[in-house]
This record gives structure tokens, C-alpha cells and sequence, in this order.
């Protein structure tokens, strides 16, 4: 899988027309992003004058909602609550 600023880069090129906030989205939906990692290539690829403080916030928790999200790691042995956690996850077929 190609790093997220190659496939920007790639999608900038294809697509002049798009924003950058729309090639930032299309090269980040396979990927699985923190909200760290998602505000770290909101400011280097989206202009900040695009954007005022308050809209930047949003867009990135809407990115947020709607990419997949990282897998949660766990520490073994696991706590109680953890376990429990996994148990309900893994009734809906979600596996950690």
C-alpha cells in the first residue's frame, strides 16, 4: 500500500480540479488513521487560509467518524473490563 502522501500526490495530479481537502479524503479512506495522524496531513497538504480554525475542526472529526478505524491493541493479560469489552465485540463479529 502506498503512503498517504504518495497517493496524494497521485491524486492531486489525476484530479487538478479537486481541493486539496478532497484528495487529503480519497488518499486516506483504505487507511487506517489516528486523529493525530489525520490533523498531521490536514496541515501539510490542506492550506490553512482554506480553512478557519473552527471548519479545520470539524473536517477532521467528520474524517474521523468515517475512516476505518485503527485496531485497539491490547496488553496481556487483560483486565477484567477489557475482556468484557472483547467478549460483547466479538458476539456483533467484530474481532480484536
Amino acid at each position: 500500500m502506498k503512503s498517504i502522501p504518495e497517493l496524494f500526490n497521485k491524486i492531486k495530479k489525476e484530479n487538478p480540479d479537486w481541493s486539496d481537502y478532497i484528495c487529503l479524503a480519497e488518499a486516506i479512506s483504505e487507511h487506517k488513521c489516528s486523529k493525530k495522524e489525520i490533523e498531521r496531513y490536514f496541515k501539510m497538504f490542506v492550506d490553512p487560509d482554506d480553512y478557519s480554525t473552527e471548519e479545520r475542526s470539524k473536517i477532521i472529526d467528520f474524517l474521523c467518524s468515517v475512516l476505518p478505524k485503527k485496531e485497539q491493541k491490547y496488553t496481556w493479560p487483560l483486565t477484567q473490563k477489557q475482556l468484557e469489552k472483547r467478549i460483547i465485540l466479538e458476539s456483533y463479529g467484530i474481532f480484536v
